[in-house]
């Protein structure tokens, strides 16, 4: 592993536009060249359009699918988020979020949302004596 290389990890922004500046301006003030967001991006009330236009503004972030990316890749939804931010996506925003990586390899790090399986899973690890144990919730 490259010990002088630094990577920023976000995630969940959910529209939240005015914590993605604070966040961004932090990094920014770091030097730090590489920045990983691990999804659900866009899927809140705040202000989806300007967050994902911050964003396709910065080639440094490398984007993960979350699940509340894909959902907005879907059709049809029963949930008030989904009909207050589908209507409002534009065409390039739409094939952005499909550009989203599922998993992404930095050197011996692997980046994802939920599981590298699943996006819509926790994946927690309880350390015993006996060794590792893997427990898988759905959220």
């Amino acid at each position: 592993m490259n010990k002088d290389y630094t990577i920023a990890v976000i995630s969940h922004i959910h529209s939240n536009i005015y914590a993605l500046e604070a966040v961004l301006s932090d990094i920014d003030s770091r030097g730090i060249k590489t920045i990983v967001n691990l999804g659900d991006t866009l899927f809140g009330p705040t202000d989806p359009i300007k967050t994902a236009e911050l964003i396709l503004k910065r080639p440094d972030i490398i984007n993960i699918m979350g699940n509340c990316d894909r959902y907005l890749l879907q059709e049809q939804m029963e949930s008030v988020t989904f009909h207050y931010v589908k209507p409002v996506l534009t065409p390039e925003i739409h094939d952005w979020i499909q550009s989203f990586k599922k998993t992404w390899v930095f050197e011996d790090l692997l980046f994802c949302h939920g599981t590298p399986f699943a996006d819509d899973e926790y994946l927690l690890e309880e350390v015993t004596t006996y060794g590792v144990i893997k427990k898988m919730l759905r959220h």
